[in-house]
This record gives C-alpha cells, sequence and structure tokens, in this order.
C-alpha cells in the first residue's frame, strides 16, 4: 500500500486523588488496616492497588450523586463494583492481582457501615451495588488527577468462579499474563498478530461514531482452544447501526455465517454438517428462529447439558432465557433436538468448555479472513462471526471466509450477506 497508516493510540482516562487529598485517603485506609488487623490478628500493609480501590470507589459515589441529583427515588451516593474489574478502574492503574485484593477493602467498609449493599446490578449480574448511608466517610468531594492507559492488546482473563455467597469477585488478567509461560506465546505470536492486524485496519478510514475501532484479543484462561474472540467498542452497534458505516467513504455490507455454533459444533464433534440453509429450522419447535437459536446456544454451552433434568433451572434465571423457557415443553424440545442431531447427547455430556473452544474456532477463522481482505487493500471490521466490508469487497470476503472456516474447522459454511 502507498498510504501511510492512520496515527493512531487508543488510551482511556484513569483517574487517581489529588495531592491535596491524599492525606485524606491515608487516613480511610488506616482505618481499614486497623478493622482487618483486629479480626485477622495479623499486621497488614497498604497496597497501591488497595490505595485505588478506595479512590475509586470515592469517586464512584460522588459521581452518581452529581449526575442523579436528589429527585431520584434510588439511594445516593450508588456504585456499581464489578467483578469484571472494568466498572472503578482496577485494572488499569495500578493493577489489583487477585479478588482477594477487593474484598479486603470492600468487606471492611461493609463491616464499619461505609457502603451497604442495595438492590441492583450492572450487566447480567457482572457486578454489585453499593451505597454509602448518610454520615460515611466515604462521601467525599476529591480532587482528581487524569492519567492515559493504553489496554494491552490481547488479554487473558481468568476463569476463577465468583463465590457468590462470600461476594468474591473475579480476578483480572494481569497475572497470567506475566508469567513466563504467557510472556513468550503473547511477545512471539499473539501480539504481533494483532499489532500487524491493527496496522492494516489503520490504513483505512471508518464512520465510527467514537474513535475506538481498535481490536483486541481476548482469551479465558489460557491462550489455545480458550476463546481468543477480537473485541472493539463498536461491535456493540445494533445491526442496523453497524450497516450504516462506512469504509473508506463506501457503503458496506456485513457478511455472517449461518448457524454458527451449530456449524462448529460439527467441526468439534467431527460429524459431517448438514446440507440445508439453517440448521435451527430442523428442530421442531413453535419458538421463533432467534429463540430457538438462544435456546439451543444456552444448552449447549451450560453445564446442564440435554440428559439433565435440571437444564432449566439455571434458565429461569435469566431474565432472556427465563421466558422461552416458560413456553417450552423440556421433554418435547429434547425429543425434537435430539432427533435432528442425535450425537449432541453424548458430546455435550462427555466434551469440557464448549463455548471456549467454539469460539477459538471461530476467532481463528474470522482473523484469517480479515488478513486475507486488508491484504487485498480494502478496509475490514469484525463482530465475532462475521465481517463488515465494502460491498465492492464482497465477493473477496465471502471467499476468504469460506477458505478460512474450511482450514481452520474443516467444515464449508453457509454465509449471508446483510
Amino acid at each position: 500500500m502507498s498510504r501511510q497508516p492512520l496515527k493512531y493510540k487508543y488510551v482511556q482516562p484513569i483517574y487517581i486523588v489529588a495531592p491535596q487529598n491524599k492525606l485524606e485517603l491515608e487516613s480511610l485506609y488506616d482505618l481499614i488496616i486497623e478493622h482487618l488487623s483486629s479480626k485477622t490478628n495479623q499486621a497488614l500493609r497498604k497496597t497501591d492497588s488497595g490505595r485505588q480501590l478506595i479512590a475509586s470507589i470515592a469517586k464512584g459515589l460522588n459521581q452518581y450523586h452529581q449526575q442523579n441529583g436528589s429527585n431520584n427515588n434510588e439511594p445516593l451516593f450508588r456504585v456499581s463494583i464489578d467483578q469484571g474489574q472494568k466498572s472503578l478502574d482496577w485494572r488499569q492503574y495500578p493493577n489489583i492481582k487477585n479478588r482477594k485484593t477487593v474484598k479486603a477493602i470492600i468487606d471492611p467498609m461493609v463491616d464499619l457501615g461505609w457502603l451497604q449493599k442495595t438492590k441492583g446490578h450492572h450487566g447480567k449480574k457482572m457486578a454489585d451495588m453499593f451505597y454509602a448511608p448518610e454520615g460515611s466517610p466515604l462521601r467525599v468531594d476529591w480532587s482528581y488527577e487524569q492519567l492515559e492507559y493504553s489496554p494491552p492488546k490481547v488479554v487473558i482473563k481468568l476463569y476463577d468462579k465468583r463465590d457468590e455467597d462470600d461476594g468474591g469477585y473475579r480476578s483480572p488478567d494481569i497475572a497470567k499474563m506475566e508469567s513466563p509461560k504467557y510472556k513468550k506465546l503473547l511477545k512471539n505470536q499473539y501480539i504481533p498478530q494483532i499489532e500487524r492486524l491493527s496496522e492494516l485496519v489503520n490504513f483505512h478510514s471508518y464512520s465510527l461514531p467514537f474513535e475506538d475501532y481498535q481490536l483486541r484479543r481476548g482469551f479465558v484462561g489460557d491462550l489455545e482452544y480458550c476463546g481468543g474472540r477480537l473485541q472493539a467498542s463498536y461491535q456493540l452497534l445494533p445491526e442496523e447501526e453497524r450497516l450504516r458505516i462506512l469504509i473508506d467513504n463506501k457503503p458496506v455490507s456485513e457478511i455472517d455465517v449461518v448457524s454458527c455454533v451449530m456449524v462448529l459444533l460439527h467441526s468439534l464433534a467431527k460429524q459431517p454438517v448438514p446440507e440445508v440453509d439453517d440448521m435451527y429450522s430442523l428442530v421442531e419447535s413453535s419458538l421463533s428462529r432467534k429463540e430457538l437459536k438462544h435456546l439451543i446456544t444456552s444448552l449447549c454451552y451450560s453445564k446442564n447439558h440435554v440428559a439433565s433434568k435440571n437444564w432449566s433451572i439455571q434458565f429461569k434465571k435469566d431474565k432472556k432465557l427465563e421466558p422461552i423457557v416458560a413456553k417450552t415443553n423440556y421433554s418435547q424440545f429434547c425429543q425434537s433436538l435430539l432427533s435432528a442431531y442425535p450425537w449432541l447427547k453424548k458430546f455435550l455430556a462427555e466434551t469440557k468448555d464448549i463455548a471456549l473452544k467454539t469460539q477459538w474456532l471461530e476467532s481463528e477463522a474470522i482473523i484469517k479472513s480479515m488478513f486475507t481482505v486488508l491484504e487485498a487493500g480494502h478496509g475490514c471490521l469484525s463482530v465475532h462471526e462475521s465481517l463488515i466490508v465494502p460491498k465492492e469487497a464482497e465477493a473477496i470476503a465471502m471467499a476468504a471466509m469460506t477458505k478460512a472456516f474450511e482450514e481452520v474447522a474443516g467444515v464449508t459454511p453457509r454465509l449471508k450477506v446483510k
């Protein structure tokens, strides 16, 4: 290519307590340490990550108060504490290594009456909601300094189970990424791959409502066969908005793999893919295609597979799945599903981490496809199992996707142009 890539660096604002308020922060931390020491009979020390967590909670509480004012039925000075480390800048500066660090700050705040747990959650119950009652020392309007932080291009998310009873929080990815085993793979393989992909992406322009079209790759627990999907903020846009994106000022198409989950399940199970336009159509049901797809995907990814009589218990707790489950007869649904795919029962019972393995195949195929399109001189974005390309590049993208899925997963996908 003759032109130079666009100069672009993705940064996020990170806020730390300004010097004039650091003594107040230290005083609160002293009380927390004193409380912990009285319970554990151990001499505990302060950490930078603990300081940042206290500061972030105070900032979040006050920010919610300012944004919502007094005309609100919900308690003021609320804060969402995200087990995935996203809501309070924990992962960014400085890094919190494990969930015990979070509990060591949150639990004393609750014991001391500074925070009270309240109703509400962020996302799919990925966060707890707390508020600071009247008189709480966390109701402070500190000043903060803004830093710039560039998130890693490749992350490994630790796959530890959250203990709902003791309020455990998931660890961030930093500890695993710093181990010698993963450092070598990241340095030699995965980070160069994403850097090269970003370089090619940046040769083109994208009419997005925000600047972040930078791709990052996220693994769950390991670096192979464990996720690896490309992630970017634009992927959250609804389909109709994605189709209005211009790449190099040209209209786009989105090319999608039809029944991608089922295609990749056939790949993992080493089963031939049926010659039908839509594999979900083989399952007899009164549900809409969208409902049927959601239910089958959730069931295949669940530990309560089709052999389990308790398959619907956890789904009834899911707001999106509950209405689908309510109008589904389990026996009839299973009979229809296993009639269409008789190998599925044994495969689901014997195979672990199905969701991560299908995402691994999908991500490898999509990345391979993107390189083909980009190296042919066309801009390209991805949304999980689909590519967004200029309409003039449709044929190139479809050929690239077909070849990539055949090479990576051993299956020939059916593609749909939107």
